[in-house]
């Protein structure tokens, strides 16, 4: 998508604040302020419609690499039309800013979901479906994502699944040049070839779906621990079997988890599609039951139990031993 520039008499330096105008859109609440950076809701007056609106600023920083990455990302996120990925409308630019406007979205990231203790194992199902689905549309236009995690996904109060993004990877992109985080949160999900500057493609993304779908099913990452142990778990040995810490993953589901978290992308499912395929069929076999929120064993609750009891039976003990005497 090409820049529309909209010059307005604003100051270059100021900061904008509620009620302000951005080209045609208003700003209704600030929700994020950081670095050179604001980001607010906003009312599209154009369209009738509330608005996402990022305002970086344009001011020679050490920010500008993170600045024209945004806006790079943005532009491939434009010429996406998916229901399950954020979209993006317009991009352009006022007096000492850049301004990105994306689709306004109200929910949950799915690490919240995850957190809430809601989830099913149809549920998981259909959001690692819906992700997928997104991510066929993406590599359908030779794009992939390069910061895909629980946080950058966001449920919808109607259940609908969508990508947001910080980080993709574009046709004219070095695929095996990418910038690498050292953040647990986003290592975590890196498949073995991004960890070692090798050219990512769509079983790279499938990989980080079968890292996701693991961590619903189980309430754990396959991979866990500091950076260093997070790096040589990814590339080194295989995760513990999900079925091991959740028994209610069945023997088709494990195995279409431990495929899409082989090590070698030749052995992974070769697109999103074909993930899709094989949700969609486990998902139909399912009984209702597994509607329900997944109840995991926690060993430590069972300790925290039993030494519970042992206290009040051993005060109890005293107690008649006092009152006897």
């Amino acid at each position: 998508m090409a820049i529309n520039p909209e010059y307005g008499r604003q100051d270059p330096e100021r900061s904008y604040r509620q009620g302000d105008t951005v080209g045609s859109y208003r700003l209704l609440k600030q929700i994020a302020s950081q670095a050179e950076e604001q980001v607010f809701i906003a009312d599209d007056q154009r369209g009738n419609r509330k608005v996402t609106l990022r305002l970086i600023s344009t001011r020679k920083t050490s920010f500008n690499d993170e600045t024209d990455q945004a806006v790079k990302t943005a532009e491939l996120l434009a010429e996406l039309k998916s229901p399950n990925i954020m979209a993006v409308y317009e991009i352009g630019e006022v007096p000492g800013y850049r301004f990105i406007a994306m689709e306004y979205l109200e929910g949950l990231t799915l690490r919240q979901v995850m957190l809430s203790g809601d989830l099913s194992i149809l549920g998981t199902l259909e959001i690692s479906s819906q992700i997928c689905n997104g991510l066929r549309q993406a590599h359908a236009n030779d794009i992939f994502f390069t910061d895909l995690n629980p946080d950058n996904v966001v449920v919808t109060g109607d259940k609908t699944v969508k990508m947001i993004s910080q980080g993709v990877a574009g046709p004219d992109d070095d695929r095996d040049q990418l910038p690498m985080s050292q953040r647990l949160q986003d290592l975590a999900y890196f498949p073995p070839e991004q960890l070692e500057a090798r050219e990512i493609d769509a079983r790279s993304n499938v990989f980080t779906v079968g890292v996701i779908l693991y961590e619903m099913i189980t309430g754990r990452r396959p991979f866990g621990g500091g950076v260093n142990e997070i790096k040589n778990a990814i590339k080194g040995s295989g995760p513990e079997r999900p079925s091991q810490i959740n028994p209610d993953c069945g023997p088709e589901l494990e195995r279409v988890i431990l495929r899409m978290l082989e090590k070698n992308p030749a052995r992974r499912y070769p697109q999103a599609g074909d993930v899709v395929i094989e949700l969609d069929r486990i998902k139909a076999a399912l009984p209702p039951a597994f509607a329900k929120p997944i109840k995991r064993k926690d060993p430590w609750n069972r300790v925290v139990l039993v030494a519970v009891i042992i206290l009040v039976i051993i005060s109890i003990i005293n107690f008649i031993l006092q009152y006897l005497k």
